[in-house]
């Protein structure tokens, strides 16, 4: 799978909703989000979004986070982290910075599956958190306060 290293926004996350420290991220990512590029949606919504379905046919959706951005591509796991960091406040040079490093890619990669590993034990620890609420999947690209049409 290509790495996004830059993503169009805005960039579709896909999580587990029945993951609590995946909530848990979801919500710091939401309140990172300042210019409101991450569109966060559970995986198990995304029959309920037709192209995104197809788009993501045959993906192991439920064994790591995935993103896809508005030109259709998809990246999972540690490159997924990327595509997301990339978005945020200060992380496009961070991004910029692993890319060009190859070690420290597959060491964000190796972090990302001993951390996907450890979800039941992080969110017994604490890292709970409630299901995001977003607005529907219909207003993706209307400013938020405006009314569609």
């Amino acid at each position: 799978m290509r790495s996004l290293v830059d993503p169009k926004p805005p960039l579709t996350i896909l999580y587990d909703a029945r993951c609590a420290f995946c909530r848990w991220v979801v919500a710091r990512l939401r309140h990172w989000d300042r210019k409101r590029s991450l569109r966060i949606r559970p995986y198990q919504d995304t029959r309920e979004q037709p192209m995104l379905a197809d788009l993501l046919r045959g993906r192991a959706l439920g064994q790591s986070l995935h993103v896809v951005d508005a030109a259709g591509r998809v990246a999972a796991g540690g490159d997924a982290i990327l595509a997301i960091a990339a978005l945020l406040p200060g992380g496009r040079g961070v991004t910029r910075l692993v890319h060009g490093v190859p070690l420290s890619r597959a060491a964000l990669g190796l972090a990302y599956r001993v951390v996907a590993w450890m979800r039941p034990a992080l969110s017994r620890l604490g890292f709970d958190g409630r299901r995001i609420r977003e607005r529907s999947p219909a207003l993706d690209g209307v400013p938020p306060g405006r009314p569609p049409g």
